[in-house]
């Protein structure tokens, strides 16, 4: 039996989710059905706290205070932890808020590349569609841990694809196996 680690980054994980009108899943679903019938060492949920922006004070603590309970509700699963980035609120030359992730693959390469040299896996399940993985993916290979890549089509790079062991579609299917009973 195989030791697997799954890595997910959740800012993508909600763009995948607003592609088929943001379901609601379970994620215990979710981990089960990445890991397939390998050991579980553990899920890994990479994401940033939202901001409390000037001005939207009120607004924004109510989201925070969603998320801090949607955060608390995933470390009480098994085997589950969080690890958290930055966001970064930046000004588009229309005068626009961009809000962008900071950190988070900084952290998820970190544990792929911890876990894989310490020889804890021999598979890393990832769910992210961001190739500056790529190295640290180029990396764990080498160190022989088979590395399957969960993607939403039209939602990454042919690079990464070609640098996974496994690339596995998201698609309606798998989205219904993940659904909250």
């Amino acid at each position: 039996m195989e030791k697997v680690a799954c890595f997910i980054d959740g800012g993508y994980l909600q763009k995948i989710l607003s592609s088929f009108s943001r379901p609601r899943i379970n994620h215990t679903k979710l981990i089960e059905l990445m890991k397939g019938r390998d050991q579980l060492l553990r899920a890994y949920y990479y994401d940033c706290r939202s901001l409390i922006r000037e001005g939207h004070e009120q607004e924004d603590e109510v989201r925070q205070s969603r998320q801090d309970k949607f955060f608390d509700y995933l470390q009480s699963l098994p085997q589950f932890e969080c690890k958290f980035g930055m966001l970064k609120q930046y000004i588009k030359p229309n005068g626009e808020f961009e809000f962008v992730q900071k950190q988070v693959d900084v952290l998820m390469a970190i544990d792929l590349v911890t876990l894989s040299a310490k020889h804890l896996i021999t598979q890393a399940k990832i769910m992210t569609g961001d190739s500056d993985l790529i190295p640290a993916i180029q990396v764990v290979k080498n160190e022989g841990v088979v590395v399957e890549l969960f993607y939403l089509n039209g939602s990454t790079t042919v690079e990464l694809l070609k640098t996974t062991d496994i690339a596995t579609p998201i698609d309606h299917d798998f989205i219904e196996k993940t659904l909250s009973d």
